[in-house]
């Protein structure tokens, strides 16, 4: 998988082939680095974030080495409900945040699929 930060999409590529083969519109708020995340064991229904006293809810989560988060947003750090269009989702630090039906699917995935952010394609 490769997330592109600027077009906010995470692109599936079919490594044997080098052909997309599915597209994920995404907020992506994890840096973009050279070396590849891997995808974790660990994934759920839902997920706490706090931060002092601000917490944020998230179902559907898939956890990303390094502890960071693939997931679909449910309330905002304040605890506010966020806007379905992820676009308008204030972000949340360490997290690549997606729809629930992309969520589920990218919970299919097995345990350490690479995942590679950068900055543009």
């Amino acid at each position: 998988m490769v997330a592109i930060k600027q077009a906010k999409r995470i692109l599936v590529i079919n490594s044997n082939k080098r052909q997309v083969i599915y597209i994920i519109h995404a907020q992506i708020n994890l840096p973009a680095q050279k070396n590849s995340f891997r995808l974790l064991h660990a994934r759920g229904q839902q997920i706490y974030h706090i931060n002092g006293s601000q917490q944020a809810i998230a179902k559907n989560w898939l956890g990303v080495n390094d502890g960071n988060y693939i997931e679909t947003p449910v309330t905002d750090m304040s605890n506010h409900q966020v806007s379905r269009n992820l676009r308008k989702a204030p972000k949340i630090e360490n997290t690549i945040q997606v729809s629930t039906p992309d969520a589920k699917w990218l919970q299919t995935l097995p345990e350490n699929t690479p995942l590679i952010v950068k900055e543009d394609y």
